[in-house]
């Protein structure tokens, strides 16, 4: 019988003696608009001067009512965050200083003027991280 033989034992070896196993089915994982953001940073790998995005990202979120930096256009960062009633989204441009520190580029304050999430996202920021 030979190879014809081999064959066919293989073949009919393989089928009853094993059962087949069934895979078990995992539905993707659901995002929520923020994570889904620091998701594509980290599977990017995109930095802004030298930090990773997603690890300012991840910064964001930990100041009040933040959500996530993005790198617009013109290559400023941008700090995304909401109102108090979570139904107003706000963004800030922010550079670099000749310090290599991080502030606003708008800066429209008056004397007694609360902070922002933004300015607590900065403050942290030039903390926490050193930029090139």
């Amino acid at each position: 019988m030979g190879l014809l033989g081999d064959i066919f034992k293989a073949l009919l070896s393989d089928s009853p003696s094993q059962p087949r196993q069934r895979q078990s089915y995992e539905p993707p994982k659901r995002y929520t608009p923020e994570e889904f953001v620091i998701y594509e940073q980290e599977q990017s790998g995109e930095r802004w001067h030298g930090v990773p995005l997603s690890e300012l990202s991840k910064l964001a979120q930990t100041v009040y009512h933040g959500k996530y930096v993005k790198v617009d256009q013109w290559g400023f960062l941008e700090v995304y965050y909401t109102s108090n009633s979570n139904k107003t989204r706000f963004h800030v441009q922010c550079d670099l200083d000749e310090n290599g520190r991080l502030h606003r580029l708008t800066h429209n304050y008056y004397p007694g003027q609360w902070k922002d999430s933004a300015d607590d996202f900065i403050e942290k920021a030039n903390q926490q991280f050193s930029f090139r």
